[in-house]
């Protein structure tokens, strides 16, 4: 997997659903901030995001894409 598997997914799922990153971040329970670092590559999630991202993508964005790209 590449390195920017997670942030290019998690872009792809947040524009697919159709929602802002703010609209995202309160549905994740984390940051606006949080979610653009994580779409730049800047930053990967802890466990708990990833895990709150793999659930609210039903699966399509994996914990392991994160630590795979770390």
């Amino acid at each position: 997997m590449s390195a920017a598997a997670g942030p290019t997914a998690l872009a792809a799922w947040r524009a697919r659903a159709g929602l802002t990153r703010r609209q995202a971040a309160t549905l994740l329970g984390i940051s606006a901030a949080s979610i653009a670092a994580y779409e730049r590559g800047i930053r990967h999630p802890k466990t708990r995001a990833a895990m709150a991202i793999e659930k609210q993508t039903h699966g399509s964005i994996r914990v392991r894409d994160w630590i795979a790209s770390a």
